[in-house]
């Protein structure tokens, strides 16, 4: 196989979901110039919630041309500014003492009944947080911090997942490794809000509703005095898209009436015989990925093509064949990088 290759949870979970969506990432490199929303709010709150600050907004990548689009990109850093602004607030009094952040590891794989180690793969990652929990004797705690559409309240399916979760056990066992005497793992997770800009009824200098005819013109009331108020058939209500900062405050708003709804910290557990499993999993999945670039063969799973009822990032390129071992361009709208861009050292582009 040459040069021993990394597996990150994230790399990990690809491989389980398909093969060959593996195989484009996190062997060819392959990704996309756009990211999507969910990552992109959910980068810019992690970065703001560690800085502790609300983020300043940035100017639109050049490939945003056009003025909906720069309205909607804008958007996306109010939503995530009015999150990082509710989550600062509601969290002002947590006495948690910080450690550690974003700590990397690179270790190696060890067969769980030889205790031998593969030459092959290192398991690499990158630790939230090391915490200390003045609450509980200062012992020390693995902290990550997520966001989620999901529901988070406590017993919610979201929780009782985490129970399997493999970055939790990976994450555990790492910062032991690394000399951290953890003892607990402490989930911060945020709700992110469903709220999208709205279109608001555009008012004269009297404070009045708009509303116009078919031809353009101004509709009044029978009496031909008062402005009509509501639309009807053949009526338009005059509209324009809520402001950036009206929407980034009415997120906050949001946040801040209903902290129950989008904030929540659990311990989340784990015995002994869990990080067995995990042992034999983690030996188990670089053996598979092993035989896969020895063959140079990674099979597509077509179950996961619609994962959250939306197509797979890659495909129209599965589907159209435009990417082989010999590409050396990429496809329109994608991008060659190093894989495990999220480690520091490990990403950038080629």
């Amino acid at each position: 196989m040459g040069k021993q290759k990394l597996l990150t949870n994230s790399s990990m979970t690809c491989a389980k979901t398909c093969l060959r969506m593996y195989w484009l990432k996190y062997v060819k490199g392959l990704y996309k110039q756009r990211e999507e929303t969910p990552l992109f709010v959910g980068s810019m709150f992690h970065v703001g919630m560690e800085n502790g600050k609300v983020p300043d907004f940035q100017d639109p990548p050049s490939y945003i041309t056009e003025e909906d689009e720069t309205y909607k990109y804008n958007c996306m850093q109010a939503l995530a500014r009015g999150m990082v602004k509710a989550y600062l607030e509601y969290w002002a009094d947590d006495t948690t003492e910080i450690i550690e952040t974003e700590q990397e590891f690179y270790q190696p794989i060890f067969n769980p009944e030889t205790n031998g180690i593969t030459p092959n793969f290192k398991v690499a990652g990158k630790i939230d947080k090391i915490v200390k929990l003045p609450t509980r004797k200062n012992a020390l705690a693995l902290m990550e911090h997520k966001t989620t559409s999901d529901d988070i309240t406590p017993g919610s399916a979201y929780w009782r997942k985490l129970l399997m979760d493999q970055q939790i056990s990976l994450y555990f066992m790492a910062a032991q490794s690394a000399g951290y005497d953890v003892k607990y793992i402490l989930y911060d997770v945020t709700r992110r809000p469903d709220l999208k800009p709205k279109m608001l009824a555009v008012l004269d200098k009297d404070g009045k509703k708009i509303v116009n005819d078919e031809n353009g013109n101004r509709v009044y009331n029978k009496d031909g005095k008062k402005p009509r108020q509501t639309a009807g058939e053949g009526l338009t209500m005059v509209k324009e898209p809520e402001t950036v900062a009206a929407y980034e405050k009415r997120v906050y708003t949001d946040m801040m009436e209903r902290p129950e709804y989008y904030f929540c910290r659990q311990d989340i557990p784990r015995l002994a015989s869990d990080f067995t499993e995990f042992q034999y999993e983690l030996w188990q999945q670089q053996k598979m990925l092993q035989e896969c670039h020895k063959n140079g063969y990674f099979f597509k799973n077509t179950g996961a093509c619609f994962k959250w009822n939306k197509p797979c990032e890659y495909f129209d390129i599965c589907t159209e064949g435009g990417l082989d071992e010999s590409s050396e361009f990429a496809p329109i709208g994608f991008e060659f990088k190093k894989p495990h861009v999220e480690l520091n050292g490990k990403g950038g582009k080629k």
